[in-house]
């Protein structure tokens, strides 16, 4: 599992170096879900875990503010933030 996540780490940086801020977005957004999925399947994960998946949705939200799409986002960012919440993780929105 910690192969899976340090490449999918590695595409969301390489995406970003390409300055493709939507794919970006959708990536960043992807890969919190799955996070939370794994949360849930497997429980507790250490807090570097979550802080590394606040810096990833907020690196989401700045891209979305940065292609003013905050409409198309809104309701899935705030999914995600309540699941996150089910678990105490506070991923701000």
């Amino acid at each position: 599992m910690d192969l899976r996540e340090t490449e999918a780490r590695k595409i969301i940086r390489t995406v970003r170096k390409m300055k493709i801020t939507e794919l970006n977005v959708e990536l960043e957004l992807h890969y919190v879900s799955c996070c939370l999925e794994i949360i849930e399947d497997y429980g507790y994960w250490d807090e570097i875990y979550y802080i590394a998946l606040g810096k990833i949705l907020d690196n989401a939200i700045d891209g979305i503010s940065k292609l003013g799409m905050q409409d198309k986002y809104n309701d899935k960012i705030i999914l995600l933030s309540s699941k996150a919440s089910e678990y105490g993780i506070e991923l701000d929105y």
